[in-house]
């Protein structure tokens, strides 16, 4: 059983890096490069990696990449910004959770559910933006 972890572990590492490394030759965010990396070699495409597996790589990835953004994180830069700016951040992040929120109840989730789909989409794309702006090299611009 590990074998097969670790089989699949190197397919993920060799396609995001292969992907990754063709994102950034055409010019587009990396992430485009990995989102396309995971549709192939997904139980859909290619069928190297089992979907419990990929349950896992995502759990691991998304620890890994909210923990680098947090060291990246200055709070000194973040209060230099201003009051109208933290409380514009704080207010996107609650529309956004309580829209997905919704419509995770509409859609037939329970409560408990929705509140966890809610937060992992709130969260998640803000993550993703933040690197993406990130490695456009946009975050020393002094509107951001």
């Amino acid at each position: 059983m590990s074998e097969v972890i670790i089989f699949e572990l190197g397919w993920v590492l060799l396609f995001a890096t292969i992907t990754g490394i063709i994102a950034v030759r055409l010019k587009v965010p990396p992430v485009i490069g990995l989102l396309i990396a995971g549709m192939l070699i997904g139980p859909n495409v290619l069928k190297l990696v089992a979907t419990g597996s990929i349950n896992s790589f995502s759990e691991i990835g998304a620890v890994l990449l909210l923990f680098m953004i947090g060291v990246e994180f200055s709070v000194t830069k973040l209060l230099s910004t201003g009051l109208s700016a933290i409380i514009s951040s704080i207010l996107r992040v609650l529309v956004r959770f309580l829209i997905i929120h919704q419509v995770a109840i509409l859609l037939g989730f329970d409560p408990l559910a929705s509140l966890f789909i809610a937060a992992m989409f709130s969260i998640s794309s803000t993550a993703i933006m933040v690197k993406i702006i990130e490695q456009k090299k946009l975050s020393y611009r002094p509107e951001i």
